[in-house]
């Protein structure tokens, strides 16, 4: 019920009965943060075991990535899937509690050697948000060759952005022009690189946050109609760096905070 709501919410959609639910569920270990004042279940993750893939015949990103040659020399894979946080408890610090709360499930119960899954990008907010993933992505993190199901074209998402919204554009730039100014910035930026310059607060955190412990993203993306969003798929090796990195990612996180907190006593 509760990733039902979250995910309604950000996505405009409804499920049956109020509760988001697939075949993958009971395979899987459920990983919730809660408020210690309220109870309330305020983030979840869910970590699909291998059994999932034995009695299912695939993990969830399959569904989405053909991964079959990739995930042939690999053991111990868990797939980490349907991350949410209640809106009012976002901005980074409940992403490092559900993580560190993970680490010793992963690291001592399950010894997992790969965590793969899938992180999304909400088409439905702004096509500075797909815009800014994609640059961020070809330019910051380590890419791979997947095909996808059903690929995701940036251009032609933003050429039919246009068609649809070309009466209500008015002053506002069309989505094309958006990417325009991106590669005019890109060529007058002291340093040029091949990706247009992009706004990093456009980009999901979750994606940033992977990107900062090493994960592998696929290049391409995959477009899911029912949510209307784009997903990449992603991969984790497992290792003592892994742990060593995600300490960092949770320490600069509540440092963040802490000054956060003081900026906001002064």
């Amino acid at each position: 019920r509760f990733r039902a709501k979250v995910f309604g919410e950000a996505y405009q959609t409804e499920f049956a009965d109020g509760i988001d639910h697939d075949p993958f569920d009971q395979y899987s270990i459920h990983v919730l943060v809660r408020d210690v004042d309220t109870q309330q279940i305020v983030a979840c993750t869910r970590i699909i075991t291998p059994a999932a893939k034995h009695a299912l015949g695939r993990y969830y990103s399959e569904t989405e990535f053909q991964l079959d040659d990739y995930l042939a020399d690999k053991q111990d894979v868990y797939e980490i899937g349907r991350t949410c946080v209640d809106v009012s408890y976002r901005g980074g610090k409940v992403l490092a509690v559900l993580w560190m709360g993970m680490l010793p499930l992963v690291f001592n119960q399950l010894k997992a050697k790969h965590l793969i899954g899938t992180v999304s990008v909400n088409l439905s907010a702004s096509p500075q948000k797909i815009i800014a993933t994609e640059a961020y992505i070809h330019a910051k993190a380590k890419t791979k060759k997947l095909k996808s199901l059903s690929p995701f074209c940036l251009d032609n998402y933003l050429s039919a952005q246009d068609a649809m919204f070309s009466d209500v554009w008015l002053n506002e730039p069309t989505a094309k022009q958006i990417k325009q100014q991106h590669k005019q910035q890109s060529k007058n930026a002291k340093h040029k690189t091949e990706m247009p310059v992009y706004d990093k607060k456009q980009v999901p955190s979750l994606i940033k946050k992977y990107r900062r412990v090493g994960a592998v993203f696929s290049k391409q993306g995959s477009f899911d109609p029912v949510f209307n969003c784009v997903d990449y798929f992603i991969s984790i090796e497992v290792n003592k760096r892994l742990a060593m990195k995600l300490s960092m990612v949770c320490k600069l996180i509540e440092l963040g905070n802490v000054k956060n907190r003081l900026k906001k006593a002064a």
